[in-house]
């Protein structure tokens, strides 16, 4: 017989991100959220931080006799439970800690309006890595506007570049802006870019 203690401690988090009312889950840290969210003010970045306490018992390994008979026994006495190391679930919303994050609209929740007055993009935040290319959806344009009078530029062109047509390519770690607008000037939208 051989008995094993498994004793520890294990964290989870849960990043979100709210832009213009769209929430979204991302494996990206939430450290590395904070140089994107500060060139959007729009951003809000929430994270869900749960830590606990990890006591696990076994007896009798498949290395024993009786264990490789089938007689062994595991059993959790501490787990995420029972073990909260915080005694409750910590919010952090744009870096701050709050009672509760601000973000409750779900995505499915969401009633699709026609903007007519507004350049609108599908996405407003594109995280890549170096040498990946992603294109920038256009989600509606203002009335009597053709997608072929929307121009593109960057604001870093040694970060991030992007083609007449909206295909972002990203060069080097770092942060770019990516503005959406039409020829004359008139409207305006920008995605963030950052690359890991």
């Amino acid at each position: 017989m051989d008995t094993t203690i498994e004793l520890g401690l294990q964290g989870n988090a849960v990043t979100k991100i709210q832009m213009d009312h769209q929430n979204l889950e991302t494996d990206v840290s939430y450290e590395l959220l904070e140089e994107v969210s500060d060139a959007h003010e729009k951003m809000k970045v929430c994270a869900d931080l749960d830590a606990f306490w990890l006591l696990n018992l076994s007896f009798n390994s498949s290395s024993t006799v009786l264990g490789a008979f089938g007689v062994s026994y595991k059993t959790e006495l501490i787990n995420q439970n029972n073990g909260s190391l915080f005694g409750k679930t910590i919010h952090l919303e744009n870096f701050q800690r709050v009672d509760k994050c601000t973000q409750t609209v779900n995505l499915d929740e969401i009633e699709v309006k026609l903007n007519l007055d507004r350049i609108e993009l599908k996405q407003y935040l594109l995280i890549l890595d170096e040498n990946e290319s992603r294109l920038i959806e256009i989600a509606s344009l203002p009335y009597g506007v053709d997608q072929k009078d929307v121009i593109y530029s960057s604001s870093n062109c040694d970060v991030a570049i992007v083609s007449s047509n909206g295909k972002v390519r990203a060069l080097q770690s770092g942060n770019a802006l990516i503005l959406v607008s039409l020829s004359d000037g008139s409207y305006a939208a920008q995605c963030s870019v950052f690359v890991r």
